[in-house]
């Protein structure tokens, strides 16, 4: 921080790598900042936020209080985008590393998900000020390193300063991931199915898929019913009807899928696993669900 004559300024210097994330912190903690005037200046190597007061103090006095103020809101600042934006780069470097090999799950889903808890963590801990709180600790560590040095290094912060931050985040992740196993699984079988119709060639342009309570029937385009002989061997082997449906449909792969049915059906599992599957194929007939 410099102080020439009543003039203050704080220098935040932030280095570029190969990937915009020196971009990024420039300008989430610029749009941050409307508590005072901040120029950005860079180079190749660096980019240089300058820090200043909007109003000027003509006392000795008053401006050491405006200077330790506009500190105090720059970390401020600093530490909100290392809360509220950094877990998301750990979440998925864990994600990434824990999944090795799971060919088609969805990994932004599951770093959402898992995002969502631990923000809630942390909001939870910051707004009732627990002990457990990172926020407080992160402040104090950075506010410490900023008055210490002329000029506050950013990114230099984040790379060394906080290790045990990110070993918490990263640790969360794989309680997480452990925890919701079961959905990684059904969302990494829905993928697979997914790309199993991409791949495959249309047996039909069009399949009609009328629900009732005995159950449901199947035509085509034409209104003429699809052949589903299969369905009585099957039902005599035990197989879920909700399966075979699923089943046939994959094996037709249509373009279009159009659902009659009553509104309560679109509220079902079988219709959500349906919707996840094809997605945009579904077409809902809404004059039959009353929607």
């Amino acid at each position: 921080m410099k102080r020439k004559g009543m003039i203050i300024m704080l220098k935040l210097l932030i280095e570029k790598d190969k990937t915009d994330a020196g971009s990024e912190i420039a300008g989430k903690i610029m749009s941050s900042i409307t508590f005072a005037a901040a120029d950005r200046r860079e180079n190749e190597k660096y980019i240089v936020l300058l820090i200043t007061p909007l109003r000027k103090r003509r006392y000795a006095g008053a401006a050491r209080k405006e200077a330790l103020k506009l500190v105090k809101k720059t970390v401020d600042a600093v530490v909100g985008y290392i809360l509220f934006n950094m877990p998301e780069r750990y979440i998925k470097e864990t994600v990434d590393e824990e999944l090795t090999g799971a060919e088609y799950i969805d990994r932004a889903s599951v770093c959402k998900l898992i995002k969502d808890g631990i923000m809630t963590r942390l909001r939870e801990s910051i707004k009732k000020n627990r002990r457990c709180n990172w926020y407080r600790a992160i402040y104090k560590r950075a506010l410490e390193n900023m008055l210490e040095c002329g000029v506050f290094a950013v990114s230099s912060f984040i790379r060394f300063r906080l290790e045990d931050f990110k070993k918490y985040i990263n640790d969360q992740t794989k309680t997480m991931l452990t925890r919701i196993s079961d959905e990684i699984k059904y969302m990494e079988f829905i993928a697979m199915l997914q790309h199993l119709v991409d791949d495959r060639k249309p047996k039909l342009y069009e399949v009609k898929v009328n629900v009732d309570s005995a159950g449901y029937t199947l035509t085509d385009g034409n209104n003429d019913p699809i052949d589903i002989s299969i369905y009585e061997s099957a039902k005599k082997d035990g197989i879920d009807k909700e399966d075979l449906l699923i089943g046939i449909l994959l094996a037709a792969a249509p373009v279009r899928i159009l659902v009659c049915a009553d509104d309560g059906f679109f509220d079902t599992d079988l219709f959500s696993t349906m919707s996840n599957i094809f997605g945009d194929r579904i077409v809902v007939d809404y004059a039959r669900s009353g929607r």
